[in-house]
């Protein structure tokens, strides 16, 4: 079926000509989809592209939805943020200057704190991000949004943990032990602090898998193990134990 993009109504969702709503479809772009009720329209339907599109690096974005602008030229996110914003004040009637966005010297791996969920997958930890509206967990370690030294300490964590054959957290089940992990770095001196959410107080082998890492990665100079008791979709409980630093 072809659909054509007739109105973007902000800068994820668009309408097509059949009425339907669409995610990362720009305007006046045209695509073969299966179905009107298919949502996303990924880069592999278009057949009419905008100038306004780039390619999409990373592999997991129409399943993750951490990011929705990958699939736009960066140029043309500040032109779309800006009248987003313009908008926003002529709608409250507030006619005010708005002055021009201010463009980033790096739009990729700005992120200075991370949190990996944890899954198994064939017997092994994986760590990753959660696919958008539910609690399924992406397998995922070099998100472009994160920064890049983060992105190879958490996969020198995965490592680690495996090798010590500490299992990920089963949210059906309510076993294992790695719930998530969290990275935090100053920009300014380039320190870390790593922190292992864990299910419950169980974490073999945590002094040794810590300094595991560190030799890696001598700027983690914080490592702590935040001790969950319940299920919640709450990252950080008050219960925590540090393990270094």
């Amino acid at each position: 079926m072809e659909i054509t993009c007739v109105k973007q109504l902000n800068m994820v969702e668009s309408i097509s000509n059949l009425g339907s709503r669409h995610r990362y479809f720009l305007q006046d772009e045209v695509a073969d989809v299966l179905h009107a009720k298919y949502k996303v329209v990924h880069e592999k339907d278009i057949k009419v592209k905008s100038d306004k599109r780039t390619k999409v690096i990373c592999p997991i974005f129409y399943e993750c939805g951490g990011c929705d602008l990958l699939h736009i030229k960066y140029q043309e996110q500040l032109k779309m943020k800006q009248a987003f914003v313009s908008d926003l004040f002529l709608k409250e009637k507030l006619f005010v200057k708005i002055n021009p966005i201010s463009e980033s010297k790096s739009p990729k791996h700005y992120r200075h704190k991370v949190v990996l969920s944890a899954t198994n997958v064939k017997d092994k930890l994986r760590l990753g991000l959660y696919r958008e509206h539910s609690k399924d967990v992406i397998p995922y370690l070099f998100c472009h949004i994160q920064d890049e030294a983060i992105n190879k300490l958490l996969k020198t964590v995965e490592d680690v943990l495996n090798q010590y054959k500490i299992p990920g957290y089963h949210i059906d089940k309510e076993t294992g032990i790695i719930k998530h992990v969290m990275v935090r770095k100053s920009f300014a001196k380039g320190d870390m602090m790593l922190i292992f959410v864990t299910n419950g107080t169980l974490f073999p082998n945590a002094k040794k898998i810590t300094n595991d890492i560190i030799l890696k990665h001598p700027m983690v100079k914080t490592v702590i193990q935040n001790i969950h008791r319940k299920k919640t979709h709450l990252v950080l409980l008050d219960e925590e134990k540090v393990i270094m630093g």
